[in-house]
């Protein structure tokens, strides 16, 4: 985020992070004061790789001893690695291979694909900060 000579924060860099910290913006939601107060808690970051079709994140929320990994890509590389999403209530379910091939065939083909959108998936997963410094420390630093 950069400020512009108007004096309002704008999104700089890749194209597909500019595009998401925008529609950010446009729900009013302060991006730049989030983004200001996670400064300095991210742990490990691994750019986008067209290889993997992902890149993730991971953020050290030290009130809470928790580290969440955030990942975001290709929706074929997400949804076939979860076990768990939400349902429209927020509630968590099962994600078993019969959704996910559901939500793969008829969301994102149907729905999104044919109509040459682009898709995006994003998914996290939590850690205590113990667990994810052995889980660092047993694949090299990442």
């Amino acid at each position: 985020m950069e400020m512009n000579d108007k004096a309002f924060y704008e999104p700089v860099g890749n194209n597909t992070e500019v595009a998401l910290l925008k529609f950010l913006q446009r729900a009013e939601i302060p991006v730049h004061e989030q983004m200001r107060q996670k400064y300095g808690y991210v742990e490990a970051s691994i750019p986008f790789s067209t290889i993997r079709k992902t890149s993730a994140v991971a953020m050290h929320y030290p009130n809470e001893d928790k580290v969440k990994i955030f990942v975001k890509g290709a929706p074929e590389t997400i949804v076939l690695n979860c076990t768990s999403t939400y349902d429209e209530a927020g509630e968590c379910m099962f994600l078993d291979d019969e959704y996910q091939n559901e939500i793969l065939a008829d969301t994102v083909d149907k729905e999104f694909t044919q109509k040459s959108l682009r898709v995006l998936a994003f998914a996290y997963k939590e850690y205590r900060k113990a667990e994810f410094d052995e889980l660092k420390r047993n694949h090299n630093n990442f």
